[in-house]
């Protein structure tokens, strides 16, 4: 119910409208982290950038080995550039370009270590659910062949991040902000045919799993 209040909730305040979903039955490897990090962005046209944002785990949800199996990882952290700032909308968003480039790094399972993800943008966003601010991202990627051995993929596996950040300490600055993170959630869905997801509704897959695991969904409801 909670999901489903955050979903209209988003859909109603304005955000990128869902292009497409994820069916049930879709293959996902998903990273998941706590507190630490940090999300800021300079001002002008500069990009943004995450840094040493907190990954602790990844579970595979319909994987052929190990579906459901929460795998710790060492060291992780999550590191980011996205493209160049491209404005803000009618609703305060901050709203970035494509490209640059996305990292996860660390040790998982299986042998799997040094960069576990690598990837780029298709777009970004930094916007505002109730009293929230997060960070919303999608994008191609790939994975450690040892890690999609681990949960028998090949790897030559294409996938589509969709990725959430919440942000703490939000402090407006020189036209930018700085923030830290303290929730993160990379769901990496396994793309079965060339497809191209809506741009920032595909960053609300994340976030979906991402309060449902921790029980945020009430906090879209709040004004």
């Amino acid at each position: 119910m909670r999901l489903r209040v955050l979903m209209l909730a988003v859909l109603f305040l304005g955000l990128i409208p869902l292009a497409a979903q994820p069916a049930q039955a879709d293959t996902i490897i998903d990273f998941m982290g706590g507190a630490g990090g940090t999300v800021n962005y300079a001002g002008g046209a500069a990009s943004l950038i995450g840094a040493g944002l907190n990954i602790a785990n990844v579970q595979g949800i319909n994987t052929p080995l190990n579906s459901g199996v929460i795998a710790p990882i060492l060291f992780g952290a999550l590191n980011f550039a996205t493209g160049g700032f491209t404005g803000m909308d009618g609703m305060g968003n901050y709203n970035f370009a494509g490209g640059g480039n996305i990292a996860i790094t660390g040790s998982g399972p299986n042998g799997s270590a040094g960069n576990l993800v690598l990837g780029s943008f298709l777009g970004a966003q930094v916007t505002q659910l109730g009293v929230i601010k997060l960070f919303l991202s999608t994008g191609p990627d790939s994975k450690n062949p040892l890690l999609l051995a681990f949960f028998g993929l090949s790897p030559a596996t294409p996938f589509q991040f969709s990725g959430s950040v919440f942000l703490s300490n939000f402090t407006p600055a020189g036209g930018g902000f700085t923030s830290n993170g303290f929730s993160v959630d990379i769901a990496n869905v396994v793309v079965p045919e060339p497809a191209t997801l809506g741009l920032l509704g595909a960053g609300l897959i994340g976030l979906a799993v991402v309060l449902r695991r921790r029980g945020l969904g009430s906090l879209a409801t709040r004004t």
